[in-house]
């Protein structure tokens, strides 16, 4: 439904929307889809192969259709580093 679950270090969030309205709105701030039902803050990304990522020591899948936005998009981040 548009009902999404959000994570934070310290809460959890039920909010009347759907993940595509988010990824669009939150995506100046860092946030990249990285599966259908994944939307991770990039600056959060602790690890990450071409399987999945670790944010906050929880492993999420990276589905194909995502990886190759999410890897450009981790990129420069990882250069700078």
């Amino acid at each position: 439904g548009n009902y999404t679950e959000i994570h934070t270090q310290t809460h959890q969030f039920i909010v009347c929307s759907n993940l595509l309205k988010l990824e669009k709105q939150w995506s100046v701030f860092g946030f990249q889809r990285i599966h259908r039902s994944f939307l991770v803050n990039i600056h959060w990304i602790e690890q990450f192969n071409t399987k999945e990522v670790s944010v906050n020591g929880i492993g999420l899948p990276i589905s194909s259709p995502y990886k190759s936005d999410l890897i450009a998009r981790l990129n420069p981040i990882r250069r700078r580093n």
